[in-house]
């Protein structure tokens, strides 16, 4: 049951004791419980009784005009560290109020906060409700500074939010602490702590790298000292850089490389081109080697096929530098 205030809120009691309040009218130029509050509903009250207070939550109750006593949350009546009813005696008055206790407040530095241990988090109007800030451990704050809509700063390094479907795993955006080099990763992790890196489904970057995560041993990354890399199943797959590619097949019963053609292949399926894109061999579409440029026997290296521009004829140059004419 929520809460309910409301403004000039005061009337007088003639209740004995800790019990319950007997209401006996509105002080002058104020209204009832009955009229700013209502049957059923909480509120905060103040009952001040010759030098005696206290403050609470009380609910209203119209067929009695009575408004209990439900939780004490400060008084001058204090046992043991806690503050207890106040004994009633003669005329009380009793008003609606708001506790330091339960107020919100902006702080010297502009921030909304409150005091605990009344303050457990924030309820939205759709009922769900925020209880923790782990997703800012580490002296996180949200900062204008820069000017920008929103800016999430952190002082350590950790998750910069969280996001979940109830009972399921996390979408988590993790930061290093390194101001020169931070590193990243933006991916689902199981867990709610503050301080784990999404390490199951994920995209991550930093330092000159970027990459995806499929599963912990199935990723791709794109690097600026070594190019490209794809790892499956925690097997090195393929390395693409300046220097050259490398397929690596982790299966000896496997093949390395498959070149598939279409259905109605036109074209040819392979072709060796120099640096302008003239091509220098090829394999058609029908599987077909064919030697596309003529070269003659002293531009070709020993242990070599080609087509001979001087023989006319695909020849081999034995390791010996003997040319072998093949028909």
């Amino acid at each position: 049951m929520a809460i309910v205030l409301s403004d000039r809120i005061k009337e007088t009691t003639l209740t004995e004791g800790t019990a319950d309040l007997e209401l006996a009218g509105s002080s002058a130029g104020f209204d009832t419980f009955k009229d700013g509050i209502g049957d059923g509903e909480k509120t905060y009250y103040t009952i001040e009784n010759f030098g005696r207070w206290e403050t609470g939550i009380g609910t209203y109750t119209e067929s009695t005009d009575t408004l209990s006593r439900d939780t004490v949350l400060s008084s001058n009546n204090i046992d043991d560290g806690s503050a207890l009813k106040i004994n009633l005696s003669g005329v009380s008055t009793v008003f609606v109020t708001y506790p330091a206790k339960k107020v919100i407040f902006v702080d010297e530095e502009g921030y909304a906060t409150s005091t605990v241990p009344g303050y457990l988090g924030v309820k939205f109007p759709d009922g769900s409700v925020q209880t923790v800030a782990s997703y800012l451990t580490g002296a996180g704050r949200i900062s204008p500074d820069t000017g920008l809509p929103l800016e999430i700063e952190r002082y350590s390094a950790g998750n910069i939010f969280h996001g979940h479907v109830s009972g399921g795993k996390r979408l988590g955006l993790y930061i290093t602490s390194d101001a020169s080099f931070p590193t990243w990763t933006l991916g689902l992790q199981s867990g709610t702590s503050d301080t784990t890196i999404p390490n199951e489904t994920s995209a991550f970057g930093g330092n000159s790298s970027v990459g995806m995560h499929a599963t912990t041993d199935t990723v791709f990354r794109i690097n600026y000292s070594n190019g490209f890399w794809i790892k499956h199943k925690d097997a090195d797959v393929i390395n693409i850089g300046r220097d050259g590619t490398t397929i690596y097949n982790e299966s000896s019963s496997e093949i390395a490389v498959t070149i598939k053609g279409a259905a109605a292949q036109a074209a040819n399926l392979q072709e060796w081109q120099s640096s302008i894109g003239t091509t220098r061999l090829s394999v058609n579409k029908d599987g077909v080697m064919v030697f596309n440029t003529k070269i003659s026997d002293t531009s070709v290296p020993n242990k070599s096929l080609y087509y001979s521009s001087t023989q006319d004829k695909l020849s081999f140059k034995d390791d010996e530098g003997v040319v072998h004419t093949l028909y």
